[in-house]
């Protein structure tokens, strides 16, 4: 790759070089400024030059607007002058008042002598690479491309192996988690436990015979969940046998 880039630098050097000794000999400025200076050129037409001193120029154009032209110091209040090293079409309108060659007021970096001094210089030409001068170190080897892993790239350093971790990566100290309590169902309308009011055979009962009141729980049961036989009990458990 260096050496084609060599190589179209060097042909780059001699066509400029070139074109600038044959096409543009006896001519003072690049084609491209010289359009650009013909083209200003028909807006000065619509200019009015009214000359204060021997370099000062008041220019007036055709929209009734005023611009101060100084040519000793080739500059404008329209700072396009100023800005591009080109005459502005009022001072154009100036330097035609005066019978000047306009060409003489332009910067000199368009001019064909400073555009041939920028290709003056030469690369010199070179021999193969076979014929290369052999040498006791070790040739550049391509560059090791890896496969871009998937996913979002780390971006915390790697920390040695004497390195605490960072408090992203520090491990939590786990608590201990102890075990759920076993839950135990009671009913909210007979109070007794093992079944809730959904299926509670009291409630059933009792929408039969509303007189009968189921028990209330008692207080210092030792089995909640399986109470001692009661009358009412042994009359509902007949009741659902028959």
């Amino acid at each position: 790759m260096l050496e084609w880039i060599r190589m179209s630098l060097m042909k780059r050097l001699h066509v400029n070089r070139d074109k600038c000794e044959r096409l543009w000999e006896g001519k003072k400025l690049c084609p491209t400024v010289r359009e650009e200076l013909n083209r200003r050129m028909g807006k000065a037409c619509d200019c009015i030059a009214l000359k204060s001193t021997s370099k000062l120029y008041e220019v007036e154009t055709f929209d009734g607007r005023r611009y101060y032209v100084d040519l000793k110091n080739m500059s404008c209040s329209c700072r396009e002058w100023d800005l591009s090293g080109i005459p502005c079409c009022h001072g154009l309108s100036a330097i035609g008042a005066e019978k000047l060659d306009m060409e003489d007021f332009v910067h000199s970096c368009y001019t064909i002598e400073t555009y041939n001094k920028v290709y003056i210089s030469t690369l010199q030409p070179m021999v193969g690479v076979d014929m290369w001068e052999k040498t006791r170190y070790i040739p550049p080897l391509p560059p090791n491309f890896v496969k871009k892993k998937k996913g979002r790239p780390s971006r915390a350093r790697r920390r040695g192996v004497d390195e605490e971790p960072s408090g992203r990566t520090k491990k939590k100290n786990k608590t201990e988690i102890l075990p759920k309590q076993p839950f135990k169902v009671s009913c909210s309308f007979c109070k007794h436990a093992g079944h809730n009011e959904r299926t509670c055979e009291w409630k059933k009962f009792a929408e039969e015979f509303p007189d009968e009141t189921p028990p209330e729980k008692e207080q210092n049961s030792q089995d909640v969940e399986n109470p001692p036989l009661t009358v009412s009990k042994i009359v509902v458990k007949l009741y659902l046998t028959f």
